[in-house]
């Protein structure tokens, strides 16, 4: 287990566990030198803290206990039950080798709560990447995704097939750490979801559902619940819920444009994109219910190898930009006379010059970008994706076509630039192993200059002629799209992402390369 001292700064997603109701008190237990508070803080959720139970506040009646780390299990449990008002909750991490379950189960019921739930912590209790049921589905799903490079090809195709799942209730008992939650009943925002979409879908009121928590994701990101029906290997659902309840608007604008884009499509929507099921709100907390698209997301061919394989690339490459082409064209729209669409990147370019403090040289890029991208002209409009890039992409198990999801920062536009050039950009940083900032823009540069002539020249064929829509010749659109991804986060949320240096220093790259051939 990592030390305590490596909690992320949001490291409470197993709150999302608890009854969803407006908790008024919060007693958080810290130990040593952690700092779940700091989460707490984030989140704007007022709560008291203790280290021991030495250090408890004489005020008792607590909606919610949570010791997530643990403590000596016998001696705490009954101290903590009687901080808690009737009707109240514990949560409580414990590793197997402290108790097991049956007789964690023990010591809560005979303390009298009437409900005990407990949940996987994988990989462990600080930062848990999946909070999941001991279901055997669950448990095969999470086997099967998190360790995909690391177990042996056979195990991976009978974990895939339910082979395992017989066996899966020896292995619920042989999990490293758990979460207990014990309650005297109450609805959960997981319980929530089970009853907003039973009443959109019949299967959805059995539903089980896991949370993927990926607790070293940004604060401002979202959290993945995956809904199970019983039995079946993969999830029938996804609900999309933000860290940060202050950015539901997040998952709202993605149901907008998703319910558009949908209706757009058609008859060929299910072949291109998950299909949105329910937009739900519980106790202030928003979540976008989806369903689960089944395939192989291109994250996993780019760790196998992608990058580096020129047929393989080429085809991709060709395979995404036709299907962009496609749903752009879909999604198509002309344009009534005089009509133009607003455009924001003026107020990205401001933002960049900002943040970065650009060169002279630079500066007189970003002018230059401003003024080619104002004389555009175009025929239509569309509903550019806006994100499109390989970690956006799964190829449908159904029926092998190219899927997008994620269409939060889906927009209308005139201007196709951003999704056509990122899918190059994100592909190029993708495949350059260095954490330095910097380092990584220089790889990403030498490695765009390498797929000039094969690899970009293709892509750009395959999307076709902008006959209907604008496109920026490619030096001026990578640099918008640098600049798009660069100043992103902080015009959206107010703080940059670790990821806006490179963009930037991409930015600086691709100006001093000039790339004007392409």
């Amino acid at each position: 287990m990592p030390s305590v001292s490596d909690i992320p700064n949001h490291a409470v997603d197993w709150r999302l566990f608890l009854p969803a109701r407006k908790t008024e008190r919060i007693l958080l237990l810290e130990r040593g030198d952690s700092d779940f508070g700091r989460s707490f803080r984030e989140l704007k959720i007022p709560f008291e803290t203790a280290s021991s139970l030495t250090d408890l506040p004489a005020q008792r009646d607590f909606d919610l206990v949570a010791a997530p780390l643990g403590l000596d299990a016998s001696a705490s449990l009954p101290t903590l039950r009687d901080l808690l008002r009737p009707g109240g909750t514990l949560l409580f991490g414990f590793a197997r080798r402290d108790a097991s379950l049956a007789a964690m189960t023990r010591s809560l019921r005979g303390l009298g709560f009437r409900s005990v739930q407990f949940f996987a912590a994988i990989p462990d209790l600080i930062s848990p990447e999946y909070i999941l049921p001991l279901g055997a589905q669950e448990l095969s799903f999470m086997l099967a995704h998190r360790y995909e490079h690391k177990l042996p090809r056979l195990a991976l195709r009978a974990i895939a097939s339910g082979a395992l799942f017989p066996f899966m209730g020896l292995a619920r008992h042989l999990l490293p750490n758990y979460f207990a939650v014990a309650s005297d009943g109450g609805e959960t925002f997981s319980d929530a979801l089970t009853r907003i979409t039973a009443s959109q879908l019949p299967h959805a009121s059995r539903l089980r559902w896991t949370l993927h928590s990926n607790g070293g994701a940004d604060l401002n990101d979202n959290v993945i619940f995956l809904g199970f029906e019983h039995g079946k290997r993969n999830p029938s659902l996804v609900a999309k819920a933000p860290r940060l309840p202050s950015n539901n608007w997040v998952v709202q604008t993605e149901s907008s444009h998703l319910s558009e884009i949908w209706t757009l499509l058609g008859k060929d929507a299910p072949r291109r994109l998950p299909e949105p099921i329910a937009l739900a709100e519980v106790d202030g907390q928003a979540a976008l219910v989806i369903s689960y698209v089944d395939g192989q997301g291109l994250i996993h061919s780019s760790r196998n190898g992608l990058w580096n394989d020129p047929a393989r690339l080429l085809k991709l490459a060709s395979d995404a930009a036709r299907s962009l082409r496609e749903v752009h064209e879909r999604a198509a729209k002309p344009l009534a006379a005089g009509e133009r669409v607003p455009s924001d990147l003026p107020r990205k370019i401001e933002a960049f010059r900002k943040l970065f403090s650009p060169s002279e040289a630079e500066s007189r890029l970003l002018a230059e970008l401003e003024q080619a991208a104002s004389a555009q002209a175009s025929t239509h409009k569309t509903l550019i994706q806006g994100d499109f890039w390989h970690g956006n992409i799964i190829r449908g198990a159904k029926h092998g076509d190219l899927m997008l999801i994620d269409w939060q920062y889906a927009r209308w536009d005139s201007d196709v630039s951003l999704d056509v050039y990122l899918f190059l950009l994100a592909g190029a940083l993708a495949n350059t192993h260095t954490h330095d900032a910097q380092s990584k823009a220089r790889g990403a540069a030498e490695l765009l200059a390498q797929w000039r002539a094969e690899i970009v020249s293709a892509y750009l064929a395959a999307y076709g002629a902008a006959d209907k829509f604008s496109l920026l010749p490619a030096r001026l659109g990578m640099l918008q799209c640098c600049i798009e991804k660069a100043t992103r986060a902080a015009l959206d949320f107010g703080s940059n992402q670790s990821d806006a240096e490179a963009w930037r220093w991409l930015f600086y790259e691709l100006s001093q390369n000039g790339l004007q051939s392409l």
